[in-house]
């Protein structure tokens, strides 16, 4: 029995070694709670040491499920694997971090389990830029072309919405000629005021694009064809109040604009054309057709 109590205590001291020198976060759980915690882990939440002694559930952030990240890490380690996740955590002060977890049941020992933390916030925000770099126009901070593409596809292929969506493509009239006169930094000053009067018009689920050029679209989930009229009816007005000429040769920059509708119930687009060159109203309708649309890929 002696030697059975010392063996545990030199296994506890090469833990407690483990814990005060590893360059990562690591906590021993036991039925839930925190045992041990390494200095790393009490550092890099701020906490004291002696302080880090509590449930695991009080370090993750509100918005994650407790009960899901449970049932998560359970059912890899019944499998026989070790469970990884990356997810929010809460500081002693309150605020949060990213971390990248890493959790092992420890064999033969029922209810415990070892817990490997690095702190991921900066991984996360690079990754998080590259996204955003990859999907969105960086003169106008819209999303580019590719992204309106994948977003108008996600649309159409789920069948599981009912409700009309439209779609607004937008032409600058005038852009090069104002653009040739004045110059290209005069020009991308433009882009971006009328990349603010589209932003201005829309709701905050709405998605406005730079497809290229002087060329904007914008994809209006559980919009119909007279809503999206009207929207688009702001639009022009709105730029045409902010191209006005300032007087000299430049002519001032209006929009035209096509307005569709997208009846994921009927697999059709209807499509109304409009000129909102000078004076003329979008109300003006220029055409209107229907086509069928292709059945998304199942």
């Amino acid at each position: 029995m002696a030697a059975s109590r010392a063996d545990i205590e030199q296994s506890l001291q090469r833990m407690q070694a483990v814990m005060a020198h590893a360059p990562v976060g690591i906590a021993f759980i036991n039925e839930g709670r925190i045992k041990l915690a390494s200095s790393h882990l009490k550092s890099m939440l701020g906490y004291e040491p002696g302080e880090l002694v509590c449930r695991w559930e009080a370090l993750v952030a509100p918005e994650v499920s407790s009960e899901a990240l449970r049932a998560a890490a359970t059912a890899a380690y019944e499998s026989g694997q070790n469970f990884e996740t990356e997810l929010p955590l809460r500081r002693r002060d309150g605020s949060m971090l990213w971390a990248r977890l890493y959790g092992a049941a420890v064999q033969g020992a029922r209810g415990c389990r070892i817990w490997i933390a690095t702190d991921a916030t900066e991984v996360r925000r690079q990754r998080e830029d590259l996204q955003w770099t990859a999907s969105h126009d960086p003169l106008t901070e819209l999303v580019n072309r590719r992204e309106f593409e994948r977003r108008l596809g996600q649309l159409v292929a789920d069948r599981r919405r009912h409700e009309a969506a439209c779609a607004l493509f937008i032409d600058l009239d005038h852009f090069k000629q104002v653009n040739d006169l004045k110059g290209h930094a005069a020009g991308d000053d433009i882009l971006k005021k009328m990349a603010q009067v589209l932003r201005t018009c829309v709701r905050s689920g709405d998605t406005v694009c730079r497809l290229g050029g002087d060329e904007f679209a914008v994809l209006l989930p559980a919009c119909n064809l007279d809503r999206g009229l009207l929207i688009a009816e702001q639009m022009r007005s709105g730029i045409a109040s902010e191209g006005v000429s300032d007087g000299d040769t430049a002519p001032g920059v209006t929009a035209s604009i096509g307005v569709v509708e997208i009846d994921i119930r009927l697999m059709e687009f209807r499509f109304r054309l409009s000129y909102g060159v000078g004076p003329a109203s979008i109300k003006t309708d220029v055409a209107q057709f229907h086509r069928p649309m292709a059945p998304p890929a199942l």
